[in-house]
């Protein structure tokens, strides 16, 4: 499919930034690129003897170049295609006809692409797929917990024109996402797994939306979209601008089980571990975060109004009447320390915001 793709280096520019003020030099950078068509152009491996384009692919028994076989031309695998020389296979692009035989669900594999694809959006909210094999439809993997419902999502996909956000609203508004988290003796019994979705599955965040939530809660998250990543924990900026290193990894992330980034990862490990509750205790970030949010409900005066406003930003609910008297007592006996110490009593405050974080209400999903 790519052995008539033509590798190309061409030279642009660098943009400079609107905001920025006072423009850096631009130089020159090598991108490359590719193209299906056009006549062969020179490049470097033609130096080390290797033709830049090769006009004819062939079979190589054994995978020794010294023993061609027959022409390879372009073709699907048997299980992709109903026909074996698809009609019009040659006016096309090769890329292009990969494409529209992968979304073809009359003579491609449209239908089990849209079935891995629906899998895989209920797998994200879920923490789980109706296969929980994500990445194995195959012989090996998993039977379908609801075969019905992921053969009708899979059919309403295809048919409303692959919207993903539809999809995705369907799943957050339907009765079984909305379900409690709350344990049931006679079901666990029957289905300790939950496997059948009796309850909601709690499950924690993923270490990027841990910090994000962070980021967000407190009011310092830099919503800039687009440009360099960064490799400085103190970032302001989502977690997906982060520029990996696999020698100077980020701590806080890969705590929370940041994955492999040079592999294929169909579903995350979800570890649970004393440096985590470290993290939210001594981690310069989470303080940093933590003041921020103390910031953002320095204005209101009454105790409990503010203790009511923060569980709202921080837990997106309303307390007990048991937490905000306990939280006006943290906050109370927290101030008359520090004012004792000399210190700035508001820093109580910085230490509540900072336990909100450390709840495990905060990183898991119920």
């Amino acid at each position: 499919w790519f052995a008539r793709t033509d590798p190309e280096w061409v030279r642009l520019r660098d943009l400079v930034a609107e905001q920025q003020v006072k423009p850096s030099k631009t130089k020159g950078v090598r991108i490359l690129a590719s193209s299906d068509d056009g006549p062969p152009i020179w490049h470097r491996s033609a130096k080390k003897g290797f033709p830049s384009f090769y006009e004819t692919t062939h079979h190589l028994k054994r995978g020794d170049v010294d023993q061609k076989g027959p022409v390879a031309e372009p073709g699907f695998p048997q299980v992709w295609s109903r026909e074996e020389s698809p009609a019009g296979l040659s006016k096309l692009s090769p890329r292009v006809a990969l494409s529209e035989r992968l979304v073809d669900n009359t003579q491609g594999v449209g239908s089990l692409l849209a079935r891995v694809f629906v899998n895989r959006i209920w797998h994200y909210h879920f923490g789980r797929g109706l296969v929980a094999t994500t990445s194995d439809f195959g012989t090996f993997g998993d039977t379908p917990s609801h075969p019905e419902l992921l053969e009708w999502l899979a059919y309403d996909f295809v048919e409303h024109g692959w919207d993903v956000k539809r999809l995705q609203q369907q799943i957050m508004t339907s009765a079984v996402y909305r379900q409690q988290s709350l344990h049931d003796a006679s079901e666990m019994n029957v289905d300790p797994g939950s496997r059948l979705l009796w309850r909601f599955p709690s499950r924690r965040i993923e270490a990027e939306i841990v910090r994000d939530s962070m980021l967000s809660v407190s009011g310092l998250l830099d919503p800039t979209l687009f440009g360099p990543g960064s490799r400085d924990p103190g970032m302001s900026r989502r977690s997906v601008y982060f520029f990996i290193k696999r020698a100077a990894l980020i701590p806080e992330m890969t705590l929370f089980d940041w994955p492999e980034h040079l592999v294929s990862i169909g579903q995350r490990s979800h570890t649970t571990i004393a440096p985590q509750a470290l993290q939210f205790l001594n981690s310069p970030q989470t303080r940093r975060y933590a003041e921020g949010l103390a910031e953002r409900v320095s204005g209101i005066v009454e105790p409990r109004e503010r203790i009511s406003q923060l569980y709202q930003m921080a837990l997106a609910r309303f307390p007990m009447d048991n937490e905000l008297e306990l939280g006006v007592q943290f906050v109370s006996q927290q101030m008359g320390l520090y004012l004792e110490n000399g210190d700035d009593g508001n820093l109580a405050w910085v230490d509540y915001c900072q336990s909100l974080f450390s709840l495990n209400e905060f990183l898991y999903i119920r």
